[in-house]
């Protein structure tokens, strides 16, 4: 039988997760800090399933979405589709640290639905939410949004 999991422990393995992987992909360092409101975001979303169920969505600024292509891709010219790209993929990494992490550190068995994109903020999000807010070295703004629930219809 699997152990459980309290959000606080879901938020720091996908904190740990969302920090070691845009230094690594992005070579980007975030701080816990509220960005400026920005309308220019990407958000990117997705719903786990199996032992833990919840959905975890990341808005970022576009202009990280833009640096982060550039890294990955290793081209200073990048496209919307790039991007989108880059953003999926990123995310994929993401989710798949965060499943690891529920594994290693409650034994829980997960999996995740393909990312989905879209231009623009999040939806707002009902409660019961949980935000962490970000802010890059080059003050580019991130949120990272847990919901406890599949929130995939809503969005």
């Amino acid at each position: 039988m699997a152990n459980t999991l309290t959000e606080q422990e879901f938020l720091s393995i996908s904190d740990q997760a969302l920090r070691k992987i845009t230094h690594h992909m992005g070579r980007v360092r975030l701080f816990s800090q509220q960005p400026e409101p920005s309308e220019d975001m990407c958000t990117v979303y997705t719903t786990f399933e199996g032992d833990y169920q919840g959905s975890l969505i990341l808005c970022m600024d576009r202009d990280f979405l833009l640096h982060l292509a550039q890294q990955v891709l290793d081209a200073n010219d990048v496209t919307p589709q790039d991007m989108e790209d880059t953003a999926k993929e990123f995310f994929n990494v993401l989710c798949g640290n965060v499943s690891a992490g529920l594994h290693q550190s409650a034994g829980l068995s997960t999996r995740f639905r393909i990312p989905q994109f879209r231009c623009g903020p999040v939806v707002p999000v009902p409660e019961p939410c949980r935000m962490l807010f970000y802010t890059s070295c080059r003050q580019e703004g991130l949120q990272l949004i847990h919901y406890p629930l599949p929130l995939l219809k809503a969005l």
